[in-house]
Order: structure tokens, then sequence, then C-alpha cells
């Protein structure tokens, strides 16, 4: 029994309807703001892709510092040769592959919960279903 299959070359609209298939799954994703790069935002960020969870968000992490989380409970390892890399909880990469925006030296300084809308230094709003 053979089984028919169309791709975008022989069908143009299979590429269209993928694309909004992706466009609606987007849509039906809730939007997670965390507030906070560090070690807890990558452990949540983490699990979540690990247990395949992240699907169901579109997430932005801000963080005050200017770099990715690392490890502050060895920070002290810097004293004894290690580096910043070393630290490093994670790959720069790691965020942007799994379709986290990273938004680093960006601080929050407001949060309007009826707007249900966070601000930061910039004067950027974000918009969130879910904060933490």
């Amino acid at each position: 029994m053979a089984i028919a299959t169309e791709s975008a070359q022989t069908n143009p609209s299979v590429s269209r309807e993928s694309e909004d298939r992706s466009d609606a799954s987007r849509a039906l994703r809730q939007r997670l703001v965390v507030v906070g790069g560090g070690m807890a935002a990558f452990g949540l960020c983490d699990r979540l892709v690990r247990t395949r969870g992240i699907g169901r968000f579109d997430i932005t992490v801000f963080g005050d510092e200017p770099s990715p989380a690392y490890d502050r409970v060895n920070l002290s390892q810097l004293f004894r040769g290690k580096t910043p890399g070393d630290l490093a909880l994670a790959e720069p990469d790691w965020y942007q592959r799994h379709g986290i925006h990273l938004r680093t030296g960006r601080r929050i300084v407001q949060i309007d919960r009826g707007a249900k809308q966070v601000v930061d230094i910039h004067g950027e709003r974000v918009a969130y279903d879910r904060l933490v």
C-alpha cells in the first residue's frame, strides 16, 4: 500500500498550511515572562525544555545583568582561575535555540498587573499571560 505525500515543491499550499499551523500554534501558546535572569530562571527554562513543556509558552526572560545565567554558588572559583564562561549555565546560544527571548541588561521597573504587562528600564512594555 503506497502512501501519497505532498511536499512544498509539488504543492506550494503545503508549505503555507504548515506555516499557518505554526502561526496558529504560536497564537495558542501562553506568554510567559520571567523577571530575573539568574539560576532560578535558567532552571525553569531548562526544565520546560527537558520536559517538552516549552511548546506551551512563548517565553521572555529579563535579566538585569549583562550576561546570561551563571553559577553564583561557585563564583569564588573565578579567583582560582575559572573564567566567566566556565561558570555559565548554558552556551550563549542555548536560549535562542530553544526559542526563548533573553533580554540581558534589562531591569524591569514596573509591573502593570491590570494590563498584564511589564515595563523595562528602556520603557518597553511586554505583555504576559503568566509572570514569574
